[in-house]
């Protein structure tokens, strides 16, 4: 019997294919769904990358003096905060916050009434299989490629990485 999954999400399509799985599976058996979000150290144009992709930023090219981000205030005021802080950690945890919250919705939309929520930072790939051992999860379900970057093609994938060394069942979804 499944009664613990593990979502990591980082937003991205494959990520929202392993939710829909994840919801299906879980409303079936009854079983909680637990969402994690694993921010790793990005440089500027990766943290671009990343709220341009959860919508959190638009750019327009077309601007007279090159590209133009626009953002809501709230983001640009956590942005600030956590430049005059010298730290990106406040930035991130609004965009998991996003990523999240968009995965509690999916979830209920599948009839899951057990779900619950962790943003944190570290290495993604020992971060999942930490959050599997702290959850007991029964079963992780993950995307097959991220928002990561060409290094992660060259150094080995998160979901292998994971699929390696995770105490349960793993399933990629592509």
């Amino acid at each position: 019997m499944i009664k613990s999954i593990l979502v990591p999400t980082d937003g991205s399509k494959h990520a929202d294919k392993a939710l829909e799985l994840a919801g299906d599976i879980a409303s079936k058996y009854g079983a909680a769904v637990h969402v994690l979000n694993v921010y790793g150290h990005r440089d500027e144009a990766q943290l671009r990358h990343l709220a341009e992709s959860e919508h959190l930023a638009d750019v327009d090219i077309s601007s007279p003096g090159g590209a133009l981000v626009t953002m809501p205030i709230s983001v640009y005021e956590d942005m600030r905060r956590a430049e005059n802080r010298g730290a990106m950690g406040v930035v991130y945890e609004k965009i998991g916050g996003v990523i999240t919250n968009h995965a509690e919705t999916v979830l209920k939309e599948h009839g899951v009434s057990k779900v619950d929520h962790e943003i944190t930072n570290g290495d993604p790939a020992e971060q999942i299989v930490e959050h599997a051992a702290k959850y007991k999860a029964d079963m992780i379900i993950m995307g097959s490629r991220g928002l990561s970057d060409l290094k992660g093609l060259l150094m080995g994938s998160v979901s292998h990485k994971v699929s390696n060394s995770a105490p349960c069942t793993v399933v990629v979804v592509k």
